[in-house]
């Protein structure tokens, strides 16, 4: 899941009060799922590793709703400064108009 998703999915974690928001990306070295349960507590896992092949550290805490509406405003800003950007064939470096493409 990308930041984007997490966001959105984090959105509506906050709107409903119920529900998961799960960042799990490409790269293995750092997983986040905040989980809000029937009786309204929000719990977070964190999973972090330099190495997944070996090593495995994680840890889980508590929040209260109110850090909600921060923790999806930051998440906000960081898609607003570092916006997800379409990918462009035309502009890989071996695509069909480049002259490295083999023929």
């Amino acid at each position: 899941m990308t930041l984007r998703g997490f966001t959105q999915q984090f959105e509506a974690l906050h709107r409903d009060l119920r529900g998961t928001a799960a960042l799990e990306p490409l790269e293995p070295y750092l997983k986040v799922k905040v989980t809000i349960d029937a009786t309204g507590h929000v719990g977070v896992t964190v999973e972090i590793t330099p190495d997944h092949m070996t090593q495995t550290h994680s840890f889980e805490f508590e929040i209260d709703q109110s850090y909600l509406a921060t923790t999806l405003a930051q998440c906000q800003r960081l898609l607003e400064r570092f916006p997800v950007v379409p990918l462009d064939a035309s502009r890989w470096p071996y695509s069909a108009a480049s002259p490295f493409t083999a023929r």
